[in-house]
Formats: structure tokens, C-alpha cells, sequence
């Protein structure tokens, strides 16, 4: 239990690495439009990784 709170939090860690990384490194495009839509995306992706992996360890418990 405490182990995959820890693993949420790294991903959640990396994700926002990444969005900063991307925002701050972008200066050709605008970043209002483009750097909302990507964090929108990677936000949606990493929610979407996240319940994955818990209905894989409901499954294992089953």
C-alpha cells in the first residue's frame, strides 16, 4: 500500500517535470494554446496509467 502511494507520487513528480521542461523549453509556440493542451494530455495519460495499474492489482488479489 505504501510502496504504490510512493510510486503515484513519482509519477505525478515526473509528469510535472515534463510540463515544466516543455513549457519553459518551448518559446516558438504560444504557450497559452499549446502548453495547456499538452498538460491537458499528459494529465488525461497519466490518470489513464494510474487506474490501469490498479485494476491490474485488483485483478492479482482476485
Amino acid at each position: 500500500m505504501y510502496q504504490r502511494q510512493i510510486r503515484q507520487i513519482d509519477d505525478l513528480f515526473g509528469f510535472f517535470i515534463i510540463s515544466y521542461l516543455f513549457i519553459y523549453t518551448q518559446p516558438l509556440f504560444d504557450h497559452s494554446i499549446y502548453s495547456f493542451s499538452y498538460l491537458i494530455c499528459c494529465g488525461c495519460y497519466f490518470i489513464n496509467d494510474l487506474r490501469k495499474k490498479d485494476e491490474r492489482k485488483k485483478k492479482q488479489d482476485c
